[in-house]
């Protein structure tokens, strides 16, 4: 896993990672691909940001929504340093590596930021995925 974290992380929509195919590469782990304004994105971690519209049991899944979809955010309660206790409505930056396609998508996270405090980001963020999309094409 540490080699994963050396990777960059390619910042997508929700609905990008509903579309992913997995690639199988020898000596690599969880390569993904996915079609982002019509050229092929080949990515190990992803980025997301959205709101929080529910919470599982024990605080280890949040159900993410980034207005293009909805994802299942998993393992959050063993981030280290976790300051507060994630809820419903709050706006969060989400990074980690993607476990399952589908309509639902879901992501091992390995890095989780509440970002409410600051509603620049919400806005801000749809911009980043674009700028991201055309500037970073292959991030392997």
């Amino acid at each position: 896993m540490s080699k994963v974290l050396e990777k960059p992380a390619c910042k997508v929509f929700l609905k990008h990672l509903s579309e992913c195919k997995e690639i199988i590469e020898p000596g690599n782990s969880c390569v993904w691909s996915t079609c982002l304004s019509g050229q092929s994105v080949k990515f190990y971690v992803v980025t997301v940001q959205g709101t929080i519209v529910e919470t599982q049991k024990e605080g280890d899944g949040i159900l993410l929504d980034d207005g293009t979809a909805v994802a299942l955010v998993k393992g959050c309660s063993k981030i280290p340093f976790q300051a507060s206790k994630l809820i419903k409505g709050q706006y969060v930056m989400a990074a980690g590596q993607l476990q399952k396609t589908g309509p639902c998508p879901q992501i091992r996270v390995t890095k989780l930021q509440n970002l409410s405090d600051n509603n620049l980001l919400s806005t801000m963020w749809p911009l980043e995925v674009i700028d991201g999309i055309f500037l970073n094409r292959d991030l392997t």
